[in-house]
């Protein structure tokens, strides 16, 4: 089946996570762009668009009436996904929140804590501190994807509880992984965006730091991990090219 929608790369990076005949929600629905897109694919049995408001929710519901989806989207109003638990949604998208705002919508869902249910992140900000807290939490992560939309660079993290807490590296927390030649093609340029910005952002705070006479270890250790992946991604790039 095809769709009427068109996904951007972040939106189609989401979609390709979620299972087959999966009752799926949205939280932050936005637009509903992603439940209309996978309902039209006939990826998933149903679906559910939530968000804070009615206000917030508006143009899903507007988007929804216009394909025709009423009878398979149903629209929520409410505060994260807790609430949600009455509707055993079995994949969650979470997407266009900060990673802190992610973590805290997890920890107050008690259900989502079940090997059975997948979760699909993209945070749009600190990125480090949802994976941080999905690896001391016992959320495995299956899979991730860097992508780049309008400019902007988006990883897209595919989660499930298994129970068992783990310690990650500066780089698995900060870049999603640790050995850029894992990256698909797709992804490298997209990686070596994020890795720059990273490596440029941590050396301004370094420098604030410094000045400030605060301790810089941390971002020393962080500017020298990061800086050594984009050396290695750089080395594989250029020898796509040849």
């Amino acid at each position: 089946m095809t769709s009427s929608i068109l996904l951007d790369a972040r939106l189609a990076a989401a979609a390709r996570y979620v299972r087959r005949g999966a009752v799926f929600a949205d939280v932050g629905s936005d637009h509903g762009h992603l439940p209309i897109y996978l309902v039209e694919q006939g990826a998933v049995s149903s679906a559910i668009a939530s968000d804070i408001s009615s206000g917030s929710l508006a143009s899903a519901r507007r988007n929804i009436a216009e394909h025709g989806l009423e009878p398979r989207i149903r629209t929520v109003v409410c505060d994260g996904v807790a609430p949600l638990c009455e509707l055993a949604p079995t994949d969650i998208a979470i997407c266009g929140m900060g990673g802190e705002l992610i973590s805290d919508i997890i920890d107050r869902a008690s259900f989502v804590f079940d090997p059975a249910i997948r979760l699909i992140l993209q945070p749009m900000s600190r990125p480090h501190l949802l994976r941080r807290y999905l690896a001391e939490r016992g959320f495995r992560r299956l899979s991730e994807t860097v992508c780049t939309a309008a400019g902007r660079v988006y990883f897209c993290i595919c989660a499930e509880y298994d129970g068992v807490a783990r310690e990650l590296s500066m780089l698995e927390a900060y870049l999603g992984c640790e050995d850029p030649a894992a990256l698909s093609v797709a992804e490298r340029e997209a990686m070596l965006d994020a890795a720059r910005r990273l490596l440029d952002a941590t050396l301004g705070i370094a420098d604030g730091k410094h000045r400030a006479g605060i301790d810089v270890s941390e971002e020393t250790s962080l500017a020298l991990a990061v800086g050594g992946f984009i050396e290695r991604l750089e080395a594989i790039i250029k020898e796509d090219l040849l």
